[in-house]
């Protein structure tokens, strides 16, 4: 018989968080369980398609648990094994660290039931939440020692977090104006989400978060129904326009039902 699959979702940066979960959670199943975490060379062997090894490894696991922190949940990694979990039907649940709690998390995380790392109780529900998937007793784990390896993951990774979280703003930042650039130079016309998504190098669902938080950008439908995009015309509000007009083009504008349902995404 195969043993039940503990599926530990995480960015590299934060393996030895990973680990840490890991080995505790083997050694108080004694070993009854099989905890997969990406990295583990015993699990992945050379050569093996790792792409292969995880997809198996999400089909078999009873439980998955996604190490939340501010990096982690933009990343669109995390986010596929989040929704590959949730679509089998095993219990999904976040574990928020270094920082970040769970009334932070965006969506789709926010609407699952999340945990923290370094609180007993939350410790406490996810061993109750395996020994129940195995049908065993819960084990008399040492959860102090477990808090205290993961604050002191957390003390060490902090400074690392912080500019992970700088790069990442200063990425979008270069995105978004490469981006916006690209529609200037094509006013008035629109483009295709794909199309400024590939011009730009980034994925779709990426470039349509940039450009949803851009007041100057305006969004339709295009054929066969694609999202299409643009600069917002100069028409819409000329210098000779009386302030009552250019208020009606704006609320006009705004309050066209494929904008608010875009912008209602945010």
């Amino acid at each position: 018989m195969s043993k039940p699959v503990i599926f530990i979702s995480h960015i590299s940066e934060e393996v030895r968080l990973a680990v840490i979960f890991e080995q505790h959670m083997a050694a108080d199943f004694l070993n009854l369980i099989e905890v997969f975490v990406f990295s583990d060379t015993e699990i992945i062997s050379a050569g093996k398609n790792w792409l292969t090894s995880i997809d198996t490894a999400l089909r078999n696991a009873c439980i998955e648990l996604i190490l939340c922190s501010k990096a982690s949940i933009k990343r669109p990694w995390i986010n596929f094994e989040d929704g590959a979990g949730w679509m089998s039907g095993i219990p999904v649940v976040p574990v928020c660290q270094t920082e970040l709690r769970p009334r932070d998390l965006p969506m789709p995380f926010s609407v699952l039931q999340a945990l923290e790392a370094t609180q007993e109780s939350s410790l406490r529900q996810i061993y109750k939440l395996i020994a129940k998937k195995f049908e065993s007793e819960m084990p008399d784990a040492d959860f102090p020692k477990i808090i205290e390896e993961v604050q002191s993951f957390e003390g060490a990774y902090a400074g690392q977090l912080k500019e992970m979280i700088k790069d990442d703003t200063n990425r979008k930042d270069i995105i978004s104006k490469r981006i916006k650039e690209y529609l200037e130079a094509r006013k008035p016309e629109c483009r295709t989400m794909e199309r400024i998504a590939n011009r730009s190098g980034v994925l779709e669902s990426e470039a349509q978060e940039l450009l949803v938080q851009d007041s100057a950008i305006e969004f339709d439908k295009g054929r066969a129904g694609k999202l299409i995009t643009r600069i917002k015309s100069r028409q819409q509000t000329q210098p000779g326009d009386s302030k009552l007009v250019q208020l009606a083009k704006k609320i006009f504008t705004s309050c066209s039902p494929y904008n608010l349902a875009i912008r209602s995404l945010v």
